[in-house]
């Protein structure tokens, strides 16, 4: 209210306010700093109480300057080496583990940037993860031969190290293994692009804390059906572990290191006459022609050794070391016998 000059009354006079064309952008980015600030603190702190739950003894060698850790367990002259698949730790082999003979060794780890291993600043292709396992079992001190396994993208681990390293090689177990041919085909390239754009995004945001949540309320379509059939123990650690954000860069990583796969060693008769085992199973859900041609991949593999047989699980299995476990044993236990008499002679 103000008085107007030459008059005796009052007069109402509304005051127009400046409008700040900037304060929506300033709250905007206030409620996007307070939102990330929170989710970053959210994060850690789950990620440290979750690390001190789940504590587990590891061995833990140093590998271009990160921490990678790994177990050795039982006794024998030839030593198991374990490499899981691509986006799994080393838990994927717990029941593997827990029924291996006593009289066998075996060494399981976690590679660089799963599990409690630390992200080493390389490119995550199978040809530098190669070169990592070799120095992991250097450094280890665990001497070969070895009798390699290794499931889908560990398979492809083990047969570029048996090709580079063929002295340290006793035996081979394929399960499942990606075929080199495989990896060049329209279906394969398009089905690796998808699920690597999906871990893109979940790179981006798991710093935040929202992969964590959004798992936590059963967002994201997870396989956890498989992950029941392991100890709880060992399902929960993989549960936590697939939210991290070192997790979700290293399976991107190794998406990205996957497409663009140039080597060639499994057509080299890399074994020579040493042992070979192919383990896979018959797939439900795909058309006949899709699972002959599922098939035919994973007999090609035989090509590695001039002593390789194929084992083939007469059911629908997503994952065999988790839900086959004993036919794991018995195909490693077959190859040990193998070398044991080849060495006899």
């Amino acid at each position: 209210m103000r008085f107007l000059p030459y008059s005796n009354s009052l007069h109402k006079s509304k005051y127009k306010k400046k409008k700040n064309k900037f304060k929506f952008f300033e709250i905007l980015f206030a409620v996007i700093f307070i939102a990330s600030f929170s989710g970053l603190l959210f994060e850690k702190i789950s990620e440290q109480k979750l690390g001190e739950k789940f504590k587990q003894k590891s061995k833990v060698v140093t590998i271009d300057e990160s921490k990678i850790y790994y177990n050795v367990a039982g006794e024998g002259k030839y030593t198991v080496i374990l490499e899981s698949d691509i986006g799994w730790t080393s838990q994927e082999w717990a029941n593997v583990i827990k029924n291996m003979p006593k009289d066998m060794n075996i060494l399981y780890y976690d590679r660089a940037g799963y599990g409690k291993s630390e992200i080493i600043g390389k490119d995550r292709t199978v040809k530098e993860e190669t070169e990592e396992l070799y120095k992991l079992l250097k450094k280890s001190g665990v001497r070969g031969p070895y009798i390699l396994v290794g499931h889908s993208y560990g398979g492809l681990i083990m047969c570029n190290y048996a090709k580079k390293y063929p002295e340290d090689v006793a035996a081979l177990l394929l399960i499942d293994c990606i075929n080199e041919k495989e990896i060049q085909t329209e279906k394969f390239i398009k089905e690796i692009k998808t699920e690597k754009n999906i871990k893109n995004a979940e790179k981006i945001v798991s710093n935040l804390g929202i992969v964590r949540m959004l798992d936590s309320i059963n967002f994201i379509h997870r396989q956890d059906d498989i992950l029941n059939k392991l100890p709880e123990i060992n399902s929960e650690i993989l549960k936590t572990n697939r939210v991290s954000h070192d997790y979700c860069k290293t399976y991107y990583e190794e998406l990205k290191g996957l497409l663009s796969y140039g080597e060639r060693v499994q057509s080299d008769n890399i074994l020579g006459d040493k042992p070979l085992m192919i383990l896979t199973s018959k797939t439900k859900g795909l058309n006949n022609e899709d699972e002959e041609k599922r098939l035919t991949y994973q007999k090609e593999l035989a090509k590695i050794s001039s002593g390789a047989e194929i084992s083939i699980i007469d059911s629908n299995v997503k994952n065999i070391p988790i839900e086959q476990s004993n036919a794991v044993l018995n195909c490693i236990n077959s190859l040990k016998k193998k070398v044991v008499k080849n060495n006899e002679k």
